[in-house]
């Protein structure tokens, strides 16, 4: 059944159907208005332009008139602006002047010819954009289709290792629980313990990058002091540092940053996280902090084994896993990207680099004024 717009506001006063219909309407009678709007623009040049420019070149200026109406790729509105462009220039610039009257039989044939030209542009202009609309959305989907498979490629990988570990010592408790001394209990318990833990990280990356893809989660800057920051993430990985040697170096006196505290918190604690992983026990952690009037940047450097060649262009991609050590365990890979898209939200950059002394560095900037 199909609802004319009062009815519809009616029968569904707070629905998306509305509010569909309601901006569809106005974007179309702002397209009308604009076709009028233009071609008043126009006639106003060519007033001013004609004691300097042939007749012919006075119809360019309503030709390009209707292109600018035909870019909005609504049909109704371009053909208005077509016709307004004939009526406007035989009024104002066809003899006699202030009249729709005709005497002189070649500016028939001009006027039939310049609507045919404006028509055609439109035409051509409005099949250009809906052709363009349509590869974007096919290319969008195919992205979509595609981000997609590999999530559920990913999670179908990663998740069977700690479940598989979860479902042996919970059905070993089960079993034998009575039978295994106090000790072998407690190991059991613990493995099940760090293996739901593993596994509810990997859930949470996930969600929250198809929540960071998406556009669900919006940036909430307020202004911190980065160092605040900093001390969070590490106070959030105290257990996982393990007493592991850090050091932070942030110059003094530091402005206050326009930054999303908990998101930018997240995002050291990944990076944080990548150099334990990847270094030694007694390897240390080094933060460094540098700013000038427009950018903060911050450093996370390590001395483990660094970054291959090879890794380097697409460590920050969506499911990528680069080297690994073998204690490392396994992941989503989606770690740093979800690092790169925390920063590219805020208006930052980050890469990686490995340093000359050995081990890796991985570095991102943020504006130190209000940018989004």
């Amino acid at each position: 059944m199909e609802y004319t717009n009062q009815q519809a506001r009616v029968l569904f006063p707070d629905s998306l159907l509305v509010k569909f219909l309601m901006k569809g309407k106005k974007k179309v009678l702002a397209a009308y208005i604009g076709a009028v709007v233009v071609n008043i623009v126009c006639t106003l040049l060519c007033v001013i332009l004609q004691p300097h420019l042939h007749d012919s070149n006075l119809m360019m200026i309503y030709l390009l008139g209707v292109t600018t109406i035909a870019l909005f790729g609504e049909a109704g509105p371009s053909l208005l602006a077509s016709f307004l462009s004939i009526l406007f220039y035989d009024f104002f610039f066809v003899h006699p002047y202030f009249s729709f009257v005709i005497t002189d039989l070649q500016y028939i044939f001009t006027l039939i010819v310049m609507l045919t030209v404006a028509e055609t542009i439109s035409y051509l202009i409005i099949r250009m954009r809906s052709f363009n609309d349509a590869t974007r959305k096919a290319e969008l989907h195919a992205e979509t289709e595609s981000f997609r498979n590999a999530l559920l490629m990913s999670i179908s990988h990663d998740l069977r290792t700690p479940l598989a570990a979860i479902m042996g010592s919970s059905s070993n408790l089960l079993h034998f629980g009575d039978k295994v001394d106090a000790a072998m209990v407690r190991d059991m318990a613990e493995n099940i313990y760090d293996q739901s833990e593993r596994l509810n990280k990997l859930v949470n990356n996930v969600l929250q990058i198809i929540r960071l893809e998406y556009g669900s989660i919006r940036i909430a800057k307020q202004h911190h002091q980065i160092e605040d920051i900093i001390g969070s993430a590490f106070n959030k990985l105290e257990q996982l540092l393990d007493n592991k040697p850090v050091a932070m170096k942030v110059p003094q006196p530091m402005p206050m940053v326009p930054l999303d505290g908990i998101l930018i918190e997240q995002v050291l604690t990944n990076l944080i996280e990548n150099a334990v992983k990847f270094t030694p026990k007694t390897s240390p952690i080094e933060i460094t902090v540098q700013h000038n009037k427009k950018t903060l940047t911050v450093n996370v450097a390590d001395y483990g084994p660094g970054i291959q060649n090879h890794d380097t262009a697409r460590i920050f991609d969506k499911f990528y896993r680069g080297q690994k050590p073998e204690t490392s365990g396994s992941g989503v890979g989606l770690g740093l990207a979800i690092c790169k898209t925390i920063i590219q939200a805020h208006g930052g950059t980050i890469w990686a680099y490995n340093r000359e002394e050995g081990g890796a560095i991985f570095s991102f900037t943020l504006p130190m004024m209000e940018t989004v």
